[in-house]
């Protein structure tokens, strides 16, 4: 479908560097008629949540990561978008990041009228600058003549036809945030926010990438725009602008949850990780089974965040089973994973181990784990009395044993532990004969084998600790 006006198209290329992103300064909250000055500049600690600059000397980036560039010298920066081209594009950019922390941090930067403050009328100067091809646009108000008299129906020869201190091209009509002369660029009506009709302002449309805002089924998939659910989280790009969430991102905030679940199932803020803001993010309360509303779900006094779980961990390949205790789901942040460093791949290792050795990592603290791992029976004389969990000693060089339980019928070995790090089953006969260390004692109870502490002054390796 063609738009209302097939306007040029020849800074397209820029535009892709001004889709939002989560970049500091690159929010599209900036308004026409935000002002900064001396006495309205951002906090020292408004100014910190910035992204730091690569050059210090020039401002914060105000479009994706590229800091605005000064092209003649003269100490005003008119590339704002930082693509090393100075054209209407600019313009637009700071139009729509007026507002932001980044513009006012380095306002002066942007005050080419040299009134001491930055503004709308610093934008119109920029559009009016940009205009390098007067011939057919007399007024240079940034719109072609002729769309001013077939589509705009403003006045070609005046650049600001209503005397609103307002030039035509800087105009926003339909109050969609695009001026005209980005309408004009676009295709789109600028007397309509919605030119194709399919529920998306343009705005929104000309920022999501492969959306045209002219068209109201843009891939033809016989579903409109507004209704189809680009990121697949159960959400219509349309009820993702109600919702004020991303439609590129399933998980707005970062919680776990999709966006279509929290907004439709669990009735949480799918633009706030943690809604009851006890300490846990909204997925976690999920899988914990606590309530993501409600800050202490069992109401004995402590929060959610506080509260002890007990979760687990598996790898059914390795043949390992966690079961951890601590604050919140340790278990979805623990990783169990093959040791693969050569010093534990060594005969050694091979002859006394009856497991794979595991190397165990978690992301959070925790106060207490059960690892259960997995053996290999062949070989082994009385499980029961021979195998136990061992643990790797980085300041001893050495593996060290563990209390440990044997579920002889399901062929495991659990020990508990308060730190991770490499783990394995070992033959205790095997260790003790690999590094000349005392066996422990065996005491049978609850059906499994627990060997006493290992006198670690006792243990004396034959073999130097970098070989094991």
């Amino acid at each position: 479908m063609a738009g209302i006006w097939a306007g040029p198209l020849e800074t397209a290329e820029n535009e892709s560097a001004q889709t939002p992103t989560s970049t500091a300064g690159d929010q599209t909250t900036g308004e026409i008629s935000a002002s900064w000055n001396d006495s309205t500049e951002p906090s020292a600690s408004a100014i910190a949540q910035l992204a730091p600059r690569e050059d210090d000397s020039q401002p914060y980036p105000l479009v994706g990561e590229h800091q605005p560039t000064d092209p003649d010298g003269d100490g005003l920066y008119e590339d704002v978008n930082g693509d090393g081209a100075f054209n209407t594009v600019d313009a637009n950019a700071l139009s729509r990041h007026l507002g932001t922390t980044a513009a006012g941090a380095n306002w002066s930067a942007y005050d080419y009228t040299g009134d001491k403050r930055t503004d709308g009328e610093d934008v119109q100067w920029l559009l009016a600058a940009t205009r390098s091809t007067p011939s057919n646009d007399t007024d240079g108000d940034g719109l072609p003549d002729a769309y001013e008299r077939n589509v705009t129906d403003t006045d070609p020869m005046i650049a600001d036809s209503d005397g609103d201190a307002v030039i035509d091209g800087a105009e926003d009509w339909d109050t969609d945030t695009l001026p005209a002369y980005r309408e004009y660029q676009l295709g789109t009506d600028p007397r309509s926010n919605d030119t194709d009709d399919d529920g998306l302002p343009d705005s929104v449309e000309s920022r999501l990438p492969g959306v045209d805002p002219t068209d109201p089924d843009t891939d033809d998939d016989g579903v409109q725009d507004g209704a189809a659910d680009l990121d697949a989280d159960s959400l219509s790009t349309y009820n993702e602008t109600v919702a004020g969430t991303l439609s590129t991102n399933p998980d707005t905030d970062g919680d776990g949850l999709l966006d279509g679940a929290e907004v439709h199932q669990f009735g949480t803020d799918p633009l706030t990780a943690d809604t009851d803001s006890d300490g846990l993010p909204d997925g976690e309360e999920v899988r914990l089974e606590t309530d993501p509303l409600v800050a202490d779900s069992n109401d004995n006094g402590v929060i959610d965040g506080e509260e002890s779980y007990t979760t687990t961990a598996t790898n059914e390949t390795l043949g390992v089973t966690l079961s951890l205790t601590g604050n919140g789901d340790i278990g979805n942040e623990t990783t169990i994973a093959p040791q693969d460093e050569p010093r534990f791949n060594t005969s050694r290792v091979t002859y006394m181990s009856a497991s794979p050795v595991v190397e165990l990592t978690s992301e959070r603290d925790f106060s207490s784990a059960n690892v259960t791992l997995a053996y290999n029976e062949t070989g082994v004389q009385n499980e029961s009395q021979d195998l136990a969990v061992f643990t790797y000693d980085p300041e001893m060089g050495i593996f060290v044993p563990l209390n440990s339980t044997v579920d002889a019928a399901n062929n495991t070995v659990t020990a508990k532990t308060t730190h991770f790090s490499t783990f394995a089953v070992y033959d205790l006969t095997n260790w003790a004969a690999t590094y000349n260390a005392t066996e422990p004692a065996r005491q049978t109870h609850g059906g499994g084998v627990q060997p006493n502490t290992v006198n670690h002054n006792a243990v004396s390796p034959k073999y130097p600790r970098r070989s094991l």
